[in-house]
């Protein structure tokens, strides 16, 4: 059996957090990581490899996008799955911010989503690394 994909996951909400690193947990393939902040989480991605990073776009201190330019400046092959709680209206500033952050990612979930939903970005991603999107920036 393969060892386990290490996989970073970027929130600022605790119980948001929480859940996906139960979930992440619970797929026998993944081990899951967790940083609170895009601060924390670009210090942890600088000190250890990752299989792939999961986070949030709003987040205070360091956005997930912010967090993403910083990223590709010391890592330009991790993959990226960005997600967001969004707004209803298609035309909120969360929504355009969402929108933008998908330029800097390799798949995105909208929240809510299924623990299925999630392992499918998941598998989609870490099986199909698009080279193009991760050279960006």
């Amino acid at each position: 059996m393969a060892a386990s994909q290490k996989i970073l996951v970027v929130d600022d909400d605790n119980f948001i957090l929480q859940i996906l690193e139960t979930a992440i947990n619970n797929h026998p393939d993944y081990e899951p990581v967790t940083a609170r902040n895009g601060i924390e989480a670009l210090e942890k991605a600088q000190n250890d490899k990752f299989d792939l990073i999961i986070t949030d776009v709003i987040m205070p201190g360091k956005d997930g996008i912010q967090f993403i330019e910083d990223l590709r400046k010391v890592d330009k092959e991790t993959p990226v799955i960005v997600i967001t709680g969004g707004n209803e209206g298609e035309d909120s500033d969360v929504d355009q911010f969402f929108n933008f952050a998908c330029y800097f990612s390799n798949d995105t979930l909208k929240k809510p989503f299924t623990q299925d939903e999630l392992y499918h970005a998941m598998d989609l991603v870490l099986n199909n690394r698009d080279v193009d999107v991760l050279k960006f920036l």
